[in-house]
């Protein structure tokens, strides 16, 4: 269990930077909460779902876009997403997925609700060989199917997914469990990555680190109790702090420019008294030498 403040951002840098050369890597935060037993659930409650669904429903900036799905699970962990099914009886546009979890940091906040920040890996298979599966035998096939309709809200690399979730054990019809579900994903890895590289050459882990709480910390701004464990007080990254660092090193980068174009200018002045030393020296040489050779005469 990751330690609340600097440490969290700390652990979520060497978390990053592990992992940072994978072409397939997912990050993803989602709230939740850690049971008696330590272990992680995710979800929240329907009031807390529809609070941040208003907040961000007023955003400015943000795409939104709804998709209703079913979510076929296997033994081998192999997940066929099932799209926009049609009403015809016939199975819908089909995408599949074999994610597996590399690493999490779960974050007790003492508050209300926890966190988890996640990087996995997920490799995409033909979706064709499980279009039998996912059809009339589905009840036998999947351990379980997923009915998710979802809300999600973009801004550049960052995705808010709000999601209704019916769990079906078995993949049958009969809904044995209803959730609700927020989460925080990075949609387009190589934008993250190319926008760190850029910002934050020295320290690209840090930039995505703090991106990604930053985007979290959007929440705070709807003011409610539910999500104080997004509270600077817990997670400590404040905007302004942050932006205020920036500043720091354009200021630092800025300084030595400065510093290091001053010197030039120095050598350039030194190297030039230099030479004008030298050439009155040797106009005095020549001036010597013409009178000398006037005394001769």
């Amino acid at each position: 269990m990751a330690a609340i403040g600097s440490e969290v951002m700390a652990s979520l840098r060497d978390m990053f930077k592990r992992y940072w050369g994978m072409k397939e890597m997912e990050i993803e935060l989602k709230l939740g909460h850690v049971n008696h037993h330590g272990r992680f659930q995710t979800g929240v409650k329907k009031d807390e779902y529809d609070r941040v669904m208003a907040f961000l429903s007023k955003g400015k900036g943000f795409q939104r876009h709804e998709e209703t799905t079913n979510d076929f699970i296997f033994s081998d962990r192999t997940r066929i997403t099932q799209r926009a099914p049609k009403g015809d009886g016939q199975v819908g546009a089909l995408e599949g997925m074999r994610k597996e979890r590399l690493a999490d940091i779960d974050v007790h906040t003492g508050g209300k609700l926890d966190l988890r920040v996640s990087v996995s890996s997920e490799i995409a298979i033909d979706p064709a060989k499980w279009r039998q599966k996912v059809g009339e035998q589905v009840a036998t096939n999947a351990t379980s199917r997923r009915t998710k309709m979802r809300t999600s809200f973009s801004y550049k690399f960052w995705q808010y997914d709000l999601t209704e979730v019916t769990l079906h054990e078995g993949g049958g019809g009969r809904a044995d469990y209803h959730s609700f579900e927020v989460e925080l994903e990075c949609t387009d890895l190589l934008a993250l990555k190319r926008a760190a590289e850029e910002r934050r050459k020295h320290d690209p882990f840090g930039y995505a680190a703090e991106s990604l709480l930053l985007k979290a910390n959007d929440l705070i701004r709807a003011k409610m109790d539910c999500f104080d464990l997004l509270h600077q007080k817990y997670l400590h990254v404040d905007p302004a702090h942050v932006y205020m660092e920036e500043k720091k090193r354009e200021w630092r980068d800025v300084l030595v420019a400065k510093r290091r174009r001053e010197e030039g200018e120095r050598k350039v002045e030194s190297g030039s008294g230099e030479g004008e030393k030298k050439r009155a020296q040797s106009k005095e040489g020549e001036e010597g030498e013409e009178q000398a050779k006037k005394r001769q005469k």
